[in-house]
């Protein structure tokens, strides 16, 4: 690759009738080896300055370096918006989210989803903590009118927010690490605790009603529920879980409650460590 003297390394605009040009970072520009690489032309936020575009063009110039060294670098599509920071969070081989439990990971996702949907066109260097406050309100409201509150769905959606934007300052993205700090000293209302429990006349009914299935998946029921009841173990702790199966890439069904693990009639179980906690919110 040629040496860079332009602060815009890759820039280039596009003609648009009855407009102002659109903006791309294109890597021909820049490398005639750039054929082949996966993000060959991204767009520009509109409403950027030109600092803002500098930065970017600088940014997406590197990551096309570094494939021409390396390889193929990181599937990620960060074009300067909410969406193409959540695409980094999930797809960066070096992302938070590769590193929790699958269940933990999947809720992880359904939060993004509501973020790309509904506030996902932003471009993160325009957005300040009070954009988030307004955000939260929406993402709470009533699926209907009449219906309950949506708390858990805006909290769990703002948690994730935070994740993502932290990502993204360590990442090198100026833009996240100023949104950030004003972010940390945001708090949210969650939701209440649960407070109804299994009780011993509960697990009484479901055991026999279990048993009166007659075969051996009622049997299972029974004895996963009476187990969980009377060591107080989660019930992914008896039952098991689905995971992805490092062999085959295939998800397996995997669980510890196993003639191995009960010798001498004794369930011996060590617990996984509790799920990494969501920032507080």
């Amino acid at each position: 690759m040629t040496r860079r003297r332009s602060t815009t390394p890759g820039l280039e605009a596009s003609k648009r009738k009855g407009g102002p040009d659109r903006l791309y970072w294109r890597a021909k520009n820049l490398s005639r080896k750039a054929k082949g690489y996966p993000e060959p032309s991204i767009p520009l936020p509109a409403d950027a300055t030109i600092e803002e575009i500098e930065a970017l063009c600088e940014t997406y110039t590197a990551r096309l370096e570094a494939w021409l060294e390396y390889g193929e670098a990181p599937r990620f599509h960060y074009d300067g918006t909410v969406a193409g920071l959540c695409d980094a969070y999930e797809r960066h081989p070096e992302s938070p989210i590769h590193s929790v439990r699958r269940a933990t990971a999947l809720g992880y996702g359904d939060s993004l989803k509501v973020i790309r949907a509904t506030v996902g066109a932003r471009a993160v260097a325009k957005l300040t903590p009070i954009d988030v406050k307004a955000w939260y309100r929406k993402w709470r409201a009533p699926k209907k009118p009449g219906a309950r509150e949506r708390i858990k769905r805006a909290h769990d959606a703002v948690a994730v927010l935070k994740m993502v934007v932290n990502f993204g300052c360590a990442l090198g993205f100026s833009e996240c690490c100023a949104f950030s700090a004003g972010l940390s000293k945001l708090r949210f209302e969650k939701s209440p605790p649960r407070e109804s429990a299994m009780t011993v006349e509960h697990a009484k009914a479901f055991i026999a009603t279990a048993l009166k299935c007659g075969d051996l998946r009622g049997l299972s029921m029974a004895i996963g529920v009476a187990t969980q009841f009377e060591t107080m173990l989660r019930q992914k702790d008896v039952i098991g879980e689905w995971l992805p199966d490092e062999g085959t890439g295939r998800e397996a069904w995997t669980g510890s409650y196993t003639w191995e693990n009960i010798p001498g009639g004794i369930f011996r179980l060590r617990p996984p460590r509790p799920a990494r906690r969501s920032p507080t919110t």
